[in-house]
């Protein structure tokens, strides 16, 4: 047995059609369809005057489907003959061949067409980039309209706002006011318009700034005490403390065995009361005046001078006018004691030591007032006076 399914697609279902008789064609005779209920539905029509007023206004616009009814005399003959008697109007109908298949496509095509209208473009971006004059006039340029728009994704915004002609029809403001900054915004062009779909979301954008830390939450309980870590650094050592009160005074020593005679060297810049041997162990013996040398002797330096008390002339050569003009100065500078003596050698004659004589250095100089003679066996205890940079006699030795 065969059955009618029709497909409704705003449920979407199918829905089968009860009461009807499918006769299948046999030689000449065609295939042929009875619907029991065609004759509730033509009763539900003529009691729907709202449809009836719906179904004629479509008609009536409907160019193709007059057409096909004009064009279809057999139709007109019956609907003239039996438009009196609804029963055989409905008959007639379900017999004249083709009627229901055109009737039925230019129904369903108009209703169609003027719910769902023409399908657009999916989505898409057509191209992207810089946004300037050039570029407005290639998007004008194309065949867009409404239900094939451009859609262009502008990267910088490089229009010059001096320029009426690159204002953006439906997006811009009106003329004199500054261009909307259109970079990373998605545009579209439907022929007539543009039309602004704001920044385009894909791009990502910078990391906002940190939020203000937020208030702190309630102190959790205490954890429990974890093991001990390993001793730290020794810290520095601290400050001394203030000294405190001082001790009794103990018992005196034994009196500990006399220890070895000591020497003097240096400076002696006090008083001193010898009250025990002193012992002079620093001294040198060098030989003045060779045998063809000069007879006087300028900024005198023996070998060791700097570390020794006492200086013994040597004199072995006999020769007259024997001269010494100075003595290199301590080095560092200290009021030094030095003794001097004339040792009688081979010779016996007198050494004279020379006041402020120009052929020493300054700081080298006898400052004694007058010549002073130094004669064979005798001696002078000087003293360098840091004051005024020069040797002076103290005393004699005789």
């Amino acid at each position: 047995m065969a059955k009618l399914l029709i497909y409704n697609g705003t449920t979407p279902e199918w829905i089968e059609v009860p009461n009807m008789t499918i006769t299948p064609a046999n030689g000449d005779n065609p295939a042929s369809l009875e619907f029991d209920a065609i004759t509730e539905l033509v009763d539900d029509f003529a009691n729907d005057e709202a449809l009836q007023d719906n179904i004629a206004t479509d008609l009536a616009q409907n160019e193709d489907f007059q057409d096909a009814i004009i064009n279809n005399q057999n139709f007109i003959n019956n609907v003239a003959d039996n438009l009196a008697d609804s029963a055989d109007f409905v008959e007639s109908v379900a017999n004249v061949e083709g009627f229901i298949g055109n009737v039925a496509d230019e129904l369903v095509a108009s209703y169609l067409n003027e719910i769902k209208g023409p399908r657009g473009e999916s989505f898409q971006v057509d191209s992207f980039g810089i946004l300037n004059a050039a570029k407005i006039v290639e998007i004008t340029s194309t065949d867009a309209s409404t239900i094939d728009f451009y859609v262009y994704v502008i990267t910088i915004d490089d229009r010059d706002s001096e320029d009426p002609d690159q204002r953006l029809t439906g997006i811009d403001a009106g003329e004199g006011d500054n261009f909307i900054d259109l970079s990373r915004h998605v545009i579209m062009w439907d022929g007539e318009n543009f039309y602004d779909f704001g920044e385009f979301t894909g791009i990502k954008g910078d990391t906002g700034a940190d939020g203000a830390d937020g208030a702190d939450g309630a102190t959790g309980p205490t954890g429990p005490t974890g093991a001990a870590g390993a001793d730290g650094a020794d810290g520095a050592d601290g400050a001394d403390g203030a000294t405190g009160p001082t001790g009794p005074t103990g018992a005196d020593g034994a009196t500990g065995p006399t220890g070895p005679t000591g020497s003097i060297s240096g400076d002696i810049s006090n008083s001193v009361n010898f009250q025990n041997i002193i012992s002079l162990s620093s001294i040198i013996s060098p030989t003045v005046f060779a045998s063809g040398a000069t007879a006087t002797i300028d900024n005198y330096n023996p070998t060791d001078l700097q570390t020794s008390n006492v200086i013994r002339l040597i004199n072995n050569v006999t020769q007259a006018g024997k001269n010494i003009t100075g003595i290199v100065a301590p080095t560092p500078t200290s009021a030094r004691i030095l003794l001097l003596f004339n040792i009688p050698g081979t010779a016996t004659d007198t050494i004279k030591l020379k006041n402020e004589i120009s052929t020493s250095a300054a700081n080298n100089r006898f400052a004694i007032g007058s010549d002073f003679d130094l004669k064979t066996g005798c001696g002078c205890i000087l003293w360098y006076d840091t004051i005024a940079s020069k040797w002076k006699i103290v005393g004699a030795i005789v």
